[in-house]
Order: structure tokens, then C-alpha cells, then sequence
């Protein structure tokens, strides 16, 4: 075989292995830059989902104070026309939120009633109007719905 023939030869033999060839001794694995980019972007997902839970917990909360002030609205017709404030929820034309209960205590003069949800154990909502033998806790302030039992400054009072 003559030198052009070998040069052909072994030309063609390089482009089936790639540019360079195969690299002797090379071991297959992440780089030091590699493996910190994987752990920073893990730290950002991990982050990310921890910012939903706490939207989660958030959402179930506006929910809680939602329904009191729906049942503080339903509360003003039917003492109107009942002379007296409704003591059971199904008295008013209200269905509570997926996962809230509610209880309710109606007088002549005032009601009060309080909220909690599945997905919050410990926290409740509450509020009252008018004047009740007794309220329910954390309601301190008619017509203002009190919530309690929130880690993280969940603690909040919200006016009517």
C-alpha cells in the first residue's frame, strides 16, 4: 500500500470514530461546574415548592373569612324577617366551602360563628355582630374577622 493510500485509509478511520477519536482514559461523570448547577437549580425547585405550600395555606385561609362574611351578610335578611338571628347554618342560603365547617350560635340581639378547614389544623376564624351571650374565639371585634393559630404572622384581623 502506498503513502497516499495509508493517509486515505487512516483519514477515514478518524471521521468514523469522531474529530479526535476515542479518548483514552476518559471516565464518564459530571464535572465540579456540572454538579453545582444541578444542586443550585434543586435548591430552586425546592424553594419554589415551599413558596406553594405556602400559597396553599394562604388560599384556605381567604377561603375561611370568605364564607363569615357570606354568613354575616345571610344574617341581616333573616333577622329582618325572623326577628331574630339564625342558629343553624342550613337556616340561611349558604352552603360552606369545600372543607370548612362552620359553627354558628344566633340570638335575638346577635349571632356569632366560626370557621376552620381540613387543611388548616389549629387555625380558626371567627366573628361576631351584635351582642351574643358568648362569642367565639378569636373574634374580639364586631363585625371584624379574627383568625388565629397561623405560624409565620398568619395571625390577622380583617374588617368588614
Amino acid at each position: 500500500m502506498n503513502k497516499i493510500a495509508r493517509k486515505r485509509q487512516n483519514l477515514r478511520s478518524s471521521m468514523a470514530r469522531g474529530r479526535h477519536g476515542p479518548r483514552l482514559g476518559a471516565i464518564g461523570g459530571f464535572t465540579t461546574v456540572e454538579a453545582l448547577v444541578v444542586i443550585a437549580v434543586l435548591g430552586i425547585l425546592a424553594w419554589i415548592g415551599l413558596g406553594l405550600i405556602s400559597i396553599r395555606e394562604k388560599a384556605f385561609l381567604v377561603v375561611m373569612k370568605a364564607d363569615l362574611r357570606h354568613i354575616v351578610t345571610q344574617q341581616e335578611p333573616h333577622a329582618i324577617d325572623h326577628y331574630k338571628y339564625a342558629n343553624d347554618i342550613t337556616d340561611l342560603s349558604f352552603k360552606p366551602s369545600e372543607g370548612i365547617t362552620v359553627e354558628l350560635l344566633g340570638e335575638a340581639r346577635g349571632f356569632t360563628a366560626r370557621t376552620t378547614h381540613v387543611g388548616l389544623p389549629g387555625v380558626r376564624c371567627a366573628v361576631f355582630m351584635g351582642t351574643v351571650s358568648s362569642i367565639y374565639g378569636p373574634a374580639t371585634v364586631s363585625g371584624a374577622v379574627s383568625c388565629d393559630g397561623m405560624s409565620g404572622g398568619g395571625n390577622g384581623k380583617s374588617q368588614q
